[in-house]
């Protein structure tokens, strides 16, 4: 089963709703509720959800979101060997270099964003998701 790795703002789109984005995002956590692919986030990112939109929703609807996400997406650590590599490619995003780096780590076969010119990498593929539900969809 393909292992699909979620940058933070997928997993934003869906929880908050963010137009025009939120439906992509919903399609692709209905693949995984299907069991067609396997969804894949770094702890971190489910900290940087909660405090982004905590003000937003309130921490009653975050930690039921929370409950929502563990049950579809699956946890992978950054750990300090994909921090030391992400320091090593001086990218101007510190974070989407660490977030590549456990896409990697983890041997991701897709990293999903709406900002792939922060990832200028070629190990993991990097799609937006439109991209990746029209070639899935083939």
């Amino acid at each position: 089963m393909q292992k699909v790795f979620l940058d933070t703002n997928i997993i934003i789109d869906f929880i908050a709703d963010r137009e025009p984005f939120s439906s992509d995002a919903a399609n692709i956590f209905q693949l995984a509720i299907d069991n067609k692919i396997q969804l894949y986030a770094t702890d971190l990112s489910f900290v940087n959800v909660v405090y982004i939109l905590r003000k937003k929703i309130g921490m009653e609807k975050a930690y039921q979101f929370l409950i929502l996400l563990r049950s579809i997406v699956n946890i992978t650590s950054i750990g300090e060997k994909a921090i030391d590599a992400a320091i090593k490619l001086h990218a101007k995003d510190f974070e989407d270099a660490v977030q590549y780096m456990a896409a990697k780590k983890m041997t991701a076969d897709i990293l999903l964003t709406r900002n792939k010119k922060d990832f200028p990498y070629n190990d993991v593929p990097v799609m937006l998701p439109i991209e990746f539900l029209d070639s899935h969809h083939q």
